[in-house]
């Protein structure tokens, strides 16, 4: 291949200087430029600047634009106008995080290149960075970040050159063998949870054999509070039925019932309505809607509103009951228990419209519709308890499942509520814990995650972390535990109302503080 050793001149220098911080300066101030109109066009012209720095990488010049600086600013560049088309198209902040971070990670691959490891290396700091809940903070170190990888480059590239020269042999044997020891006592130690996850009908079967037998309660015997959960969810699950997007009367049907569960409350609820914006193969052309209702405080605490939140759709063909009739019916009734309180702050208790297929993952999320609103309104948010599927249990050994090493450090029966967490909202979670501990003694497991592994813990308080809010989700595990989810089986008599009734008590103390 031929190369080209041209004379570098400064005007080709000033040009691709300026490249570089416009590429990087827009990538570093992405909270603004994302939701403007410029933002598709952005993306193209990042794109256009990794075609101009590939070209200027192989010129070979003596200048400042080095070869592993100038691929270094292209794989920069490209990075961010392919983030910038993605998010136009209607993807989310952390539906683009799992999708680079796995970009990342076949860039790693390579990572005897620095281009390739710095950008790999990159990816993952700018996903931790935009956690820090400080827009100047988050603009400043991005931008930092990108011009020390650029300024770094050859004293990078010059390194890994010499590594490789200083091993020319390669790698031990008795070093492979090990590794690859190691590797395979893994593999088979994450072998059966991993099947479990990626395998639905092995995890259905599996735990289907360990359900106990229902009703856990009998209704005729349930207390009072129990009782008007379980007359909640028979409402939502057993008359209403499924509420996907696919059935427009029944979900318009669960709105007003909620709508009217608020007001018997004493409340003034509000809808909250949208459009979808991304066609689907639903066909729907009526709004949706989350419905809010507000408790406010004789004198509220600095540092913003809590959010009650949990979604009152379904997944298509399912009746809906553990997910998320039991959650929006412990809504309902804390709701009922809070009005009779004077909070310390401000309380908004949300029924997002859609969490489910075919708005999953997309901009049409009832959450972010509702997050926006808040931030368009300079709306202040403590923090996010998002709840998601509270009412399936099961005591038996075994009965609880897990990814791959959190049964180290969990219990295998399923008997208790999990508290997720991210890092930046681990001292939410923590305060979470005590309260819940003072309140009921119903068990709590609490996890926190990096951002992308977090994925695991998918629901609508994914949209307030990637947004830099504070938010944890409370939940039964989901698929982890109960066999019916996403089924047809997922009915009323499947849950337990006395655990829920717990959990009523617990989430009321927790938003009273």
């Amino acid at each position: 291949m031929t190369q080209f050793t041209k004379k570098p001149t400064p005007a080709a220098d000033i040009f691709l200087t300026f490249l570089a911080l416009a590429n990087f300066s827009g990538a570093a101030l992405h909270a603004s430029l994302l939701y403007s109109r410029a933002a598709a066009w952005a993306g193209i012209a990042g794109l256009a600047s990794w075609l101009l720095f590939l070209a200027a990488a192989r010129l070979r010049t003596p200048g400042f634009w080095t070869p592993p600086r100038a691929r270094l600013a292209a794989l920069a560049c490209g990075l961010w106008g392919l983030y910038l088309l993605l998010f136009s198209a209607g993807l989310t902040y952390w539906l683009l995080d799992i999708i680079f971070s796995i970009i990342a990670l076949l860039l790693l691959l390579g990572r005897t290149r620095p281009d390739f490891l710095a950008a790999g290396l990159g990816i993952f700091a700018v996903i931790g960075i935009r956690h820090i809940q400080n827009d100047f903070f988050i603009a400043l170190l991005s931008l930092l970040l990108c011009a020390w990888a650029v300024w770094r480059g050859p004293g990078l590239a010059e390194r890994l050159t010499a590594a490789r020269v200083a091993t020319p042999g390669g790698k031990s044997p008795v070093r492979t063998a090990v590794t690859v020891a190691l590797f395979s006592l893994l593999a088979v130690y994450v072998a059966r949870p991993v099947f479990y996850m990626v395998y639905p009908p092995a995890r259905h079967k599996a735990l289907l054999a360990l359900a106990p037998a229902f009703p856990v309660t009998p209704p005729e015997k349930l207390t009072p509070q129990a009782a008007r959960l379980h007359a909640h969810v028979v409402a939502l699950a057993g008359k209403i039925g499924e509420r996907s997007a696919y059935q427009p009367d029944q979900q318009d049907q669960a709105r007003d019932y909620i709508t009217a569960e608020f007001k018997k409350a004493g409340y003034t609820p509000e809808l909250l309505e949208y459009s979808a914006q991304l066609k689907s193969d639903s066909g729907r052309t009526r709004p949706y809607y989350n419905v809010e209702a507000r408790l406010t405080s004789a004198s509220p605490a600095p540092g913003g509103a809590w959010v009650l939140a949990a979604h009152y759709d379904t997944a298509p063909g399912t009746p809906g009951a553990d997910d998320n009739a039991s959650a929006v019916a412990i809504l309902l009734e804390a709701a009922r228990l809070l009005r009779r309180e004077n909070p310390a702050r401000e309380i908004r208790l949300v029924a997002f419209g859609t969490e489910e297929p075919p708005s999953f993952t997309t901009r049409d999320m009832g959450s972010f519709r509702y997050l926006r609103y808040l931030k368009e309104r300079g709306v202040k948010v403590h923090g996010l308890l998002n709840l998601e599927m509270l009412g399936y249990f099961n005591p038996k050994p075994g009965a609880q499942l897990f990814p791959p090493f959190m049964n180290l450090l969990h219990p295998e029966t399923g008997d208790f509520v999990s508290l997720a967490s991210n890092l930046s909202s681990y001292g939410l979670m923590k305060s979470i814990e005590k309260t819940w501990k003072r309140a009921t003694a119903l068990p709590i497991e609490t996890v926190f995650l990096p951002s992308v592994p977090s994925a695991l813990f998918i629901s609508d308080h994914l949209n307030f972390w990637f947004s830099g809010e504070r938010a944890v989700m409370l939940g039964d595990t989901a698929y982890f535990r109960n066999p019916n989810y996403h089924q047809d089986s997922d009915t009323p008599d499947t849950l337990d109302y006395e655990r829920m009734a717990e959990i009523v008590r617990a989430v009321t103390a927790v938003t009273l503080e």
